[in-house]
Formats: C-alpha cells, sequence, structure tokens
C-alpha cells in the first residue's frame, strides 16, 4: 500500500508539473504581448501628446474613462500577470520538488525525506543566490569595462599604441573571453570591443541597441526561459543558455549609457 501511493504521488508530481508549467508558458506569452501591444500604444498616445497638447487636452478629458482602462490593460495587468508567473515558478518548483521527494521516500524507503517548508526555502535561496552572482558580475562587468576606457583615455595621448594589462587574476568562466585573467596585449581601440560585444549581445537577446534596462529584463526573462536545460531539451540549448546569461551580464545600466556616449 505503500509503494502504491508513492507511486501515485509521483504520477500526481509529473501532472502538476505539466499542467504548471504550460500554465506559466501561456502567462508568458499573454503577458508579453500584452506588454509589447502597450509599449505601440502608449508610445501613440505620446506622440499625439506631444505633437498637439492643446487639441489632445479636450479629448484626454473627454476619454478620461477609456484612457484609464488602456492604462490598467497595457500596464497594470502585466506588472501582475509577472508576479502571479513568479509566484507560480515558486509554487511549480516546491510543490513538484516535495511531492516527487515524498513519492520516493515512500517507494524506496530512504532516509531522505524533507519536508515542504524545506523546499520552500531552497527555492528562495536558491534565487538570492543566483541574485547575489548576478551582482557581482554585473559589479566585475562595470570595474573592468572603467578601467578599460580610463587607461585607454591615458594611454592614448602617447604612442598611440594602448598596451593593458587585466590585474584581477581571476580565470574567467563565464563568457568574458578571458578578461579576468592575468595578461597583457596590444590593443588599439577598445571601443570597438566594446560596440561589437555590446550589438552581440542586443543581438542575442533579440533587443534594439537603443535598449534600456527595462527591455533587457523582460527579453532575458523570456529567452532564460525559452532555453534553461531543465526546459529546453534540444542539444544546443546549455549553450544558448550560457550566451543568454552572458549577453544580461553585459547590458548593465551603465554599459548601455556608455554605448549611447560612444556612438552618439
Amino acid at each position: 500500500m505503500r509503494k502504491f501511493w508513492g507511486k501515485f504521488i509521483l504520477v500526481l508530481a509529473d501532472v502538476l508539473d505539466f499542467l504548471i508549467g504550460g500554465l506559466i508558458k501561456i502567462l508568458q506569452v499573454i503577458v508579453d504581448v500584452i506588454s509589447r501591444l502597450g509599449k505601440s500604444v502608449l508610445s501613440i498616445v505620446a506622440l499625439l501628446a506631444c505633437s498637439g497638447f492643446v487639441f489632445f487636452l479636450p479629448i484626454l478629458i473627454i476619454y478620461l474613462p477609456v484612457f484609464l482602462i488602456v492604462f490598467v490593460f497595457f500596464i497594470v495587468i502585466p506588472l501582475l500577470g509577472r508576479k502571479f508567473i513568479s509566484y507560480l515558478e515558486f509554487l511549480h518548483y516546491s510543490a513538484v520538488e516535495y511531492l516527487r521527494n515524498y513519492g520516493d521516500y515512500l517507494i524506496n524507503n530512504r532516509e531522505n525525506y524533507k519536508s515542504y517548508e524545506e523546499f520552500k526555502k531552497a527555492y528562495r535561496d536558491k534565487k538570492e543566490e543566483e541574485e547575489r552572482k548576478r551582482r557581482e558580475q554585473e559589479r566585475a562587468q562595470n570595474e573592468f569595462w572603467e578601467e578599460v576606457f580610463r587607461n585607454f583615455s591615458e594611454g592614448s595621448s602617447g604612442s598611440g599604441t594602448y598596451y593593458r594589462t587585466y590585474r584581477t587574476g581571476q580565470q574567467s568562466s563565464n563568457g568574458y573571453g578571458g578578461y579576468y585573467q592575468n595578461q597583457s596585449q596590444n590593443y588599439s581601440n577598445p571601443l570597438e570591443d566594446f560596440k561589437k560585444k555590446y550589438e552581440n549581445s542586443c543581438a542575442i537577446l533579440e533587443v534594439p541597441v537603443n535598449t534600456n534596462t527595462y527591455e533587457v529584463k523582460t527579453a532575458y526573462r523570456k529567452m532564460a526561459k525559452k532555453y534553461h536545460p531543465d526546459i529546453n531539451k534540444s542539444e544546443s540549448a546549455t549553450e544558448m543558455f550560457q550566451k543568454v546569461n552572458e549577453a544580461y551580464e553585459f547590458l548593465t545600466e551603465e554599459n548601455i549609457k556608455r554605448y549611447n556616449q560612444y556612438t552618439n
């Protein structure tokens, strides 16, 4: 009876995995579509307001309820949708993994049973660790490019050949092309290197070069879920997932400002 109940629990876990996972994907598509439509509508409204505010103001007053409904639909709903998706992701991990652990415990009598609270805590700890690593990588990324451009500015007044040394002494494992190794090399202009990496990162996340941090974060969430190895089982998913993470780490607010400064 114990093993039968354990098998039932495992089947229930698979059903929940399918249902919650499918619901998350559907909601993500809906939120993305509404967000894109909202940007277009709000851009048109802003253009009309700027081009003829005196004529637009009476229309705004007359149709204020309509504008409020549009605002709620295109702004508030995506925000609430993302929060609900985040909750579903939390439930997806904690509930499904708990049931699988419990089912395995019932079938095999293993002493590795964990409570539901432990899985909830494990999910939060995982997210906090991912955020901590992301912030560290973002800080290292900003410090690196600040040093590159500062050293280039100081050295460009000399012979015209820039000789740079990376001093962090850390072996790169996150796709920065060895930027964190102890090494020296001749490099004529770091701007071209930065520009190429920036535009390549935008292409990976499918955002325009005149992007902003909001668009980058939204695109990252979409692409990360699309290519996450736990969801996408194709051979190229892991490599693409790594590229998506590298692009997101590179497209910081500071690097977006640097690109706009050096290309305008």
